[in-house]
């Protein structure tokens, strides 16, 4: 298996910024044009989002995906994206398992998102890393296309001891 560093990074970087059409090509494939919301890293930058990237050891970005602070210690997980020729290595687990790290740190107590449902693979996923399915949060609205997951810090144990 291929190591693999997952760590926060500016989203202004060619690599980094080349791995955000791969997204919108696979939501493309999924979903009708009007379910496909845009996402701007650049602009929600400097509102709390912070960048994850995962890289090889070499330092190829096998993937990445964005934790934008909410309300009430909470965080959302938006667009998590690996690259085909890292897909099944475990690339999706290590970002996820960095953002627990990072959630645990910051003393966050829930862990949200929004998933297609086409999309089963990371369904999936976000299913084995211990996430449930929950109603829409923030300012989401129920869609036939998209589930909403969450993961508590107390019951999966990311939760800074008290």
């Amino acid at each position: 298996m291929t190591e693999i560093i997952v760590k926060p990074e500016p989203a202004d970087q060619p690599d980094v910024e080349a791995l955000m059409p791969l997204s919108d090509k696979v939501a493309a494939e999924l979903y009708p044009c009007d379910a496909r919301p845009s996402f701007d890293f650049k602009a929600l930058a400097s509102s709390g989002l912070v960048m994850f990237v995962a890289r090889t050891t070499n330092g190829t970005a096998a993937g990445c995906c964005a934790l934008i602070l909410n309300a009430k210690n909470t965080e959302e997980i938006k667009r998590m994206i690996v690259h085909p020729s890292f897909r099944k290595l475990g690339v999706g687990k290590a970002l996820v398992s960095s953002l627990f790290d990072v959630a645990y740190e910051k003393g966050i107590l829930l862990l949200l998102l929004e998933v297609g449902i086409r999309n089963v693979a990371a369904k999936y996923m976000y299913q084995n890393a211990g996430f449930r399915e929950r109603r829409p949060f923030a300012n989401h609205k129920a869609s036939t296309n998209s589930r909403f997951m969450e993961l508590s810090a107390l019951e999966c144990g990311f939760a800074k001891p008290a």
